[in-house]
């Protein structure tokens, strides 16, 4: 019998290599495919709170900024994201109702705890501020100045008649 050879050990390097070559061809396999986009998409818009980019990322093991970079480098696959986004969005205010309908806690005297009624409100704070910066159109509250995209621009309209002359007026304003 033929004694075996053993395999040398890879050194530390040699193994980080290792790994980001299977990482790359990993990832280079799944955006190769036709659904990868609505996989994505998929989690995105199916979840809440958990269910983001970086959470999707790191549960693959693919680097955040390729990803990021694949889908910012084609607009469908972009415009498919900002769906998913605003879709993720109305998830999150769907979960705003659920976390207002829980009862609170109460006290061991049967009382309610008022920090954990501070607490649900920081919850409902944190899921209204997370749905407005996905969905800003229609979760943010919006201050409404005119010459935006959907408002007429604003108008200055002046009453009356001016009974001082520019120069007199110039002259009060520096206290002359």
């Amino acid at each position: 019998m033929a004694a075996k050879t053993a395999k040398p050990e890879l050194t530390e390097e040699a193994r980080a290599r290792e790994q980001l070559l299977r990482r790359r061809n990993r990832w280079l396999a799944w955006c190769g495919k036709p659904e990868a986009m609505e996989e994505l998409a998929e989690f995105i818009g199916s979840g809440g709170v958990t269910a983001h980019l970086k959470a999707w990322c790191r549960q693959q093991d693919f680097p955040y900024m390729t990803v990021l970079g694949w889908i910012n480098a084609d607009a469908g696959r972009s415009h498919l994201y900002e769906l998913a986004r605003q879709a993720r969005a109305d998830n999150i205010a769907d979960e705003v109702v659920d976390v207002s309908r829980l009862p609170p806690e109460r006290t061991l005297q049967g009382s309610v705890d008022s920090g954990s009624v501070q607490d649900k409100r920081v919850q409902i704070d944190t899921l209204k501020w997370a749905a407005a910066k996905l969905h800003p159109k229609r979760y943010s509250e919006k201050l409404a100045v005119g010459g935006a995209d959907d408002l007429a621009p604003v108008q200055h309209q002046v009453k009356g008649e001016l009974t001082i002359s520019p120069s007199e007026a110039y002259r009060k304003l520096i206290g002359a």
